[in-house]
C-alpha cells in the first residue's frame, strides 16, 4: 500500500505544485513538515496512556502484560500516515455545485502529501535503527507456547494410546507401533523443550518416512500419466491430489515435531 501511495503522489503531484502560486510553495511545505511531526507526538503522547492505563484499572481482569516502554514507543513510532490520509484528500472534490473551482484545493493537496511523506521517510527510514537502539527483539513467546501445546497433545494421545478404548480400535501390534511412534515424538518435544539436542536417531522414522515420500511421489507420476491420458475426470484427479497434499502435509509435521 506505501507503494501505491508513492505512486499516487508522484502522479498528482505536478499538477498539486502548479497550481500552487509559487510564493506559497516553500511555507506550505514547511507547515506540512510541523504537521507531520505534530501529528507524530500526538501519537506518542496518546500510545502510552491507552499502553498501560487500561491494565491499571483492570489488574485483576488483564490476562496479557503490559508492553514494555520501547514496545510502546515503537507501536507509537510504527504509526505512520498513508493510505487513509491520501484518500481523504484526493476526495476533496474538483468543483463546488455552481462549478467553481474548489476553494484552496491544491494546497490541501500539497500540505496532505508533505505530511504522508513525512511520515513515510522519516518514521520508516528510523523504524530499523529504532528497534536496535530501543533492545528489542523477538521474545520467542509464541514458539514456546506451540512447543509446550506440542508436548501436551502428544503427552495426552499417548495416555489414550493406552486406555481400554484405545485397545479396542486396533490390534495390539499396531497400537505398539503407535505408541512407540508418539512416545519417540515425545521424547523429541521434551529435549528440544529442556533445550537439548531434539534429535532422535535416525532408525526410528526415517526408513518410514523416506519410503512415505517415495510413495506420494510415485502416486504423483501415476496421477499425471493418467492425465495425459485423459481418461479421468479432473475432478476426481484433482481430489487424489488434495489426499496427496494432505498425507504430504502430515509427514512434514511428522519431521517437525
Amino acid at each position: 500500500l506505501n507503494g501505491l501511495v508513492f505512486i499516487l503522489i508522484g502522479l498528482q503531484l505536478p499538477a498539486v505544485v502548479a497550481g500552487v502560486a509559487p510564493g506559497l510553495r516553500w511555507p506550505l511545505v514547511g507547515y506540512g513538515v510541523l504537521i507531520g511531526l505534530a501529528v507524530l507526538g500526538a501519537r506518542m503522547l496518546w500510545v502510552y496512556p491507552s499502553a498501560y492505563l487500561p491494565r491499571w484499572l483492570h489488574r485483576r481482569t488483564s490476562a496479557e502484560p503490559a508492553p514494555t516502554f520501547g514496545e510502546a514507543t515503537l507501536l507509537g513510532w510504527g504509526g505512520m500516515r498513508g493510505v487513509l490520509s491520501l484518500a481523504a484528500a484526493l476526495a476533496v472534490p474538483l468543483a463546488l455545485p455552481t462549478g467553481a473551482a474548489f476553494p484552496q484545493r491544491n494546497p490541501i493537496l500539497l500540505l496532505t502529501f508533505v505530511v504522508i511523506l513525512v511520515s513515510l521517510l522519516v518514521q520508516g527510514l528510523s523504524l530499523r535503527p529504532l528497534i536496535g537502539w530501543l533492545g528489542l527483539e523477538a521474545d520467542g513467546l509464541a514458539e514456546r507456547e506451540e512447543q509446550e501445546l506440542r508436548v501436551r497433545l502428544a503427552t495426552r494421545t499417548l495416555a489414550y494410546l493406552q486406555t481400554p478404548d484405545a485397545a479396542g480400535q486396533a490390534p495390539a501390534e499396531i497400537l505398539g507401533r503407535m505408541q512407540s511412534r508418539y512416545q519417540i515424538r515425545l521424547d523429541r518435544l521434551q529435549r528440544r523443550a529442556a533445550g537439548g539436542p531434539g534429535a532422535v536417531p535416525e532408525v526410528a522414522l526415517s526408513p518410514f518416512q523416506k519410503l512415505q515420500e517415495v510413495l506420494i511421489h510415485f502416486e504423483r507420476g501415476v496421477l499425471e500419466e493418467l492425465r495425459r491420458e485423459q481418461r479421468t475426470s479432473e475432478e476426481v484427479l484433482r481430489k487424489l491430489e488434495l489426499e496427496l497434499d494432505l498425507e504430504e502435509g502430515r509427514l512434514a509435521l511428522d519431521k517437525a515435531s
